[in-house]
């Protein structure tokens, strides 16, 4: 029985719940920074290490996540990405993620992860957190409050409009 294979194929279930919960326990320590905007517009690592210096995580353990790029999508989106990951290869403590490709490992190894806000919505469209299209779902408001208090707002003034509407 030389060279029978005794590997096991985790279910991805699991998988996706332990993405979750290192998410969660990033968010909990404050070690989670949303970014707007993916990549970087120069490929100097110098133009990282700024960047990464406005977060004062500069001696930390980075673990960045930009979305996917599409290859035949925006030449600009595409470049920025391409600058993010040339400017970080020279940088030991800090790795490069897709949204796709981000794995449980990566994010517990990391102190501390920087994704940007499309790449947080990839990644939960991905883990499926949300059950009704076109709207943001529940988790996402855990990782950006000021998105959480514009949703409430206009669930107030949907209210306020259905209710005049009634009188």
């Amino acid at each position: 029985r030389i060279g029978r294979s005794v590997s096991y194929e985790m279910p991805s279930k699991v998988i996706k719940t332990g993405i979750r919960v290192a998410l969660s326990d990033k968010y909990r320590r404050n070690a989670l920074i949303v970014i707007d905007e993916d990549g970087l517009d120069s490929h100097k690592t110098g133009y990282l290490i700024q960047r990464l210096n406005t977060f004062r995580i500069e001696d930390h353990k980075v673990l960045i996540v930009c979305k996917a790029y599409d290859p035949y999508g925006k030449y600009d989106q595409k470049t920025r990405q391409i600058n993010l990951q040339q400017a970080a290869g020279n940088l030991p403590h800090v790795k490069v993620n897709t949204s796709k490709s981000v794995n449980v490992y990566d994010l517990v190894r990391s102190s501390v992860v920087v994704i940007s806000k499309e790449a947080l919505a990839e990644l939960e469209e991905r883990l499926q957190l949300h059950s009704t299209p076109n709207k943001l779902p529940m988790q996402i408001y855990r990782f950006m409050p000021e998105v959480a208090a514009a949703a409430i707002e206009e669930a107030k003034a949907t209210a306020v409009a259905i209710a005049s509407a009634q009188i």
